[in-house]
């Protein structure tokens, strides 16, 4: 929405590129941040399990912190 305020100071062309680029880049971290407040919570709730219930959780947490880092990539 910020973004809009620059329209008229940029090209056309330059000004969608910028904006598909923010899209791009704004849709994955919100995908990286569902996941970390994913693991958090279930982190959490594994914390408060016994052992032998913690650990289904637990590779849960695993299996979102792969997810994570997969979905980080193409912010690096």
């Amino acid at each position: 929405a910020g973004l809009a305020v620059f329209a008229r100071v940029f090209p056309r062309n330059e000004y969608r590129a910028w904006e598909r680029e923010i899209a791009r880049i704004t849709s994955a971290l919100a995908t990286v941040r569902d996941l970390d407040v994913q693991h958090a919570a279930l982190g959490a709730i594994a914390r408060e399990l016994p052992a032998n219930e913690a650990y289904g959780v637990e590779r849960l947490t695993k299996r979102l912190a792969k997810q994570r880092d997969r979905a980080r990539e193409p912010l690096r």
